[in-house]
This record gives C-alpha cells, sequence and structure tokens, in this order.
C-alpha cells in the first residue's frame, strides 16, 4: 500500500520534517494510520474536524494543519527508531516538532487568528 492522507498528500512532507532523523523501514502503512491518528487527535483537541472538511478550508489554515499533522507523524517516525542519529538528538527533535505543533495549535484555537488565516 502506498501513502495515502487527507491533510498531508505525501509521504516525503513527513521525511522532510523528520530530516536526518527518518528511518525508510518506517512505511507508508506506518505513517497513513499515524496522520489518520494526529487528524483525529487534532480534530478532537480543536473540536473541529479538519480532515473531514478538508476540501472547504482555505490555504493558510490548509498549511497550519498540514504542519500540525506532519509533525505529529514525524515524530512517531523519529520514535520508532530513537537510536538512528542518538537518543539525544532524537529527543531534541521531538522536542523541537511539539513545540510546533503547539504553537500551530494555539494559532487554530485563538478565534481572532483562525478567522485572519481563513481569510488569507
Amino acid at each position: 500500500m502506498s501513502f495515502t492522507g487527507i491533510t498531508v498528500s505525501a509521504s516525503g512532507a513527513i521525511a522532510q520534517k523528520c530530516g536526518a532523523y527518518f528511518n525508510p523501514a518506517y512505511t507508508d502503512d506506518m505513517m497513513t494510520l499515524a496522520l489518520i491518528q494526529a487528524e483525529a487527535s487534532l480534530g478532537a483537541d480543536t473540536l473541529y474536524d479538519w480532515a473531514g472538511n478538508w476540501e472547504t478550508i482555505s490555504g493558510a489554515r490548509r498549511a497550519l494543519v498540514t504542519a500540525i499533522t506532519s509533525a505529529t507523524v514525524a515524530i512517531e517516525a523519529i520514535r520508532y527508531d530513537l537510536d538512528a542519529v542518538g537518543k539525544s538528538a532524537a529527543i531534541s527533535m521531538i522536542n523541537s516538532l511539539s513545540n510546533e505543533i503547539e504553537a500551530n495549535k494555539k494559532i487554530l484555537r485563538d478565534k481572532d487568528k483562525s478567522k485572519f488565516a481563513q481569510t488569507i
């Protein structure tokens, strides 16, 4: 099976976020499953079904959602092989991605900022 996603359309976007921390043994099937979980988690966290309403979401909001879900899957990919570049470096990368996720979720939760992103 090849990678299929709603909020992230290519597995390369996830590998790009992982950088040197990406193990090619983390398969497209694994990424697809992690993405489905990331989309569900984001929806529950923000009280909005981003994946289900994907076609109606504007470009800026799409970019934020994609940043969140791809970073979430990248974390799972890094966790798959913490020893790829060393646990300390992997944990630093996970923390960096987690910070990105939280900053972008904050924008989606903030009604004024989210409205602004909707008009872009």
